[in-house]
């Protein structure tokens, strides 16, 4: 899988290939207690997934961006800035448009939260779990190497 460095100015820029941000959200804990991450689930039988939002549009930041989906979904408020990763990963992507499937992009964004979460429809539910099973859960090797990306935006 090749990735590619893009510039993370909040000043969007319009990309030829759709692009998401997949959401690294770390539930702040006590110090004694590893960091959690939280995974969502949009159907009963569905997979664990990390919550993804589409690139803004030029005139939005990414922050006020998530800030609303964090608050819409979850139900919780970020801690901090999100801290946007320099890679973006591709992904295959249907261009319904056009009538077949091309490639877009995906790129990490972490941020940790505070507050109880409380989700809400769509999401029938969610998974709080320390990095090791966040990523077990996980059914895509793309998904596995966002939260890394994640991850490490946060340690570093």
């Amino acid at each position: 899988m090749t990735t590619e460095t893009t510039p993370t100015d909040d000043a969007v820029e319009h990309q030829p290939d759709p692009e998401h941000l997949a959401l690294v959200v770390r539930i702040e804990s006590p110090d004694d207690v590893p960091a959690r991450f939280v995974l969502v689930r949009d159907a009963d039988d569905g997979p664990l997934r990390l919550l993804e939002v589409v690139m803004p549009t030029s005139g939005e930041r990414v922050e006020e961006v998530v800030s609303d989906v964090l608050r819409t979904r979850l139900g919780v408020e970020p801690a901090g800035t999100p801290l946007s990763c320099h890679e973006r990963r591709p992904r295959r992507t249907a261009r319904w448009r056009e009538g077949h499937m091309g490639t877009g992009w995906v790129r990490a964004v972490a941020l940790t939260v505070v507050g109880e979460l409380d989700p809400v429809p769509p999401l029938t539910a969610l998974e709080v779990l320390p990095l090791d099973e966040a990523e077990a859960a996980l059914t895509t090797s793309l998904e596995r190497a966002l939260l890394h990306d994640g991850a490490a935006l946060l340690d570093g």
